[in-house]
């Protein structure tokens, strides 16, 4: 794993759940960064489509903080749906498992695109950061 890349990857997943301003994880809190998810994905079909629309809306999703595009997995899932739309299909839950699978293709089909994941307790959140769109 690049370390700058995920170093980013991590600066970005504290600021957006605002854990930016101490600079630590707080305890009870833990934080992994993948980037590699072992989908054997391929760049087809729907997700051809998806990565398409994530190259267009990347730029737009660029945080305040942390200067570093990244999507959390209800922005994911709007763009997902949005793509399943203009091809005919209904949406897909953001909680359905789909959407979590989704996810992790992205970020084996795309080298720059890390899977960042925050527990506490049964608690869980995903965030899919572009550490090729930074200016940190």
């Amino acid at each position: 794993m690049d370390q700058r890349k995920k170093k980013i990857a991590l600066d970005a997943t504290k600021d957006y759940w605002g854990f930016s301003e101490s600079g630590k994880i707080p305890k009870g809190y833990e934080v992994m960064v993948y980037d590699s998810c072992l989908t054997n994905a391929i760049e087809s079909g729907f997700l051809e489509d998806l990565l398409k629309k994530l190259d267009e809306v990347w730029v737009e999703e660029v945080g305040s903080l942390s200067k570093t595009s990244r999507l959390s997995l209800t922005d994911f899932a709007y763009y997902a749906n949005e793509v399943r739309a203009s091809r005919g299909s209904s949406p897909v839950d953001p909680r359905s498992n789909l959407m979590e699978r989704w996810m992790r293709s992205v970020v084996d089909l795309r080298k720059d695109v890390y899977l960042t994941e925050i527990k506490s307790g049964d608690k869980r959140k995903l965030l899919l950061v572009n550490t090729s769109m930074s200016r940190s």
